[in-house]
């Protein structure tokens, strides 16, 4: 078993750490360090700063995945939309007026009441 000296990233307070360690807290500063065993070195990174990169990594993929899902969102409209427009005598389409749409539920209430009295007739 090799002890290595290292230098704390947080405090620079000098760890003698095992080659088998590779997680250690300062017991001066408490900050948490990985221990990294190169072939010509032995150094130490702060795990706060990995973390807060893996963090932020984890919410620009979150960010990313939201932007997905509204494109997604806005391509599926714009195919629903397009069946329901209504299409002119030219050929160019055009949202529905409510005018329109109020005579389509008229006439649908119309002949829904017909059907009734006709079936209630039998």
């Amino acid at each position: 078993m090799k002890v290595t000296r290292v230098c704390c990233q947080g405090c620079g307070a000098d760890l003698q750490v095992d080659d088998t360690i590779r997680y250690v807290t300062c017991n001066y500063c408490q900050t948490r360090l990985e221990v990294v065993h190169d072939q010509t070195v032995t150094h130490t990174r702060l795990l706060d700063k990995i973390e807060r990169t893996t963090d932020r990594m984890a919410n620009n993929l979150k960010v990313i995945e939201l932007q997905n899902d509204l494109e997604r969102l806005d391509r599926e409209w714009e195919s629903q939309r397009e069946s329901l427009l209504v299409r002119g005598k030219d050929g160019h389409t055009t949202e529905p007026s409510s005018v329109s749409s109020i005579a389509g539920g008229f006439i649908a209430i119309g002949i829904g009441v017909v059907f009734i009295i006709a079936t209630s007739a039998m």
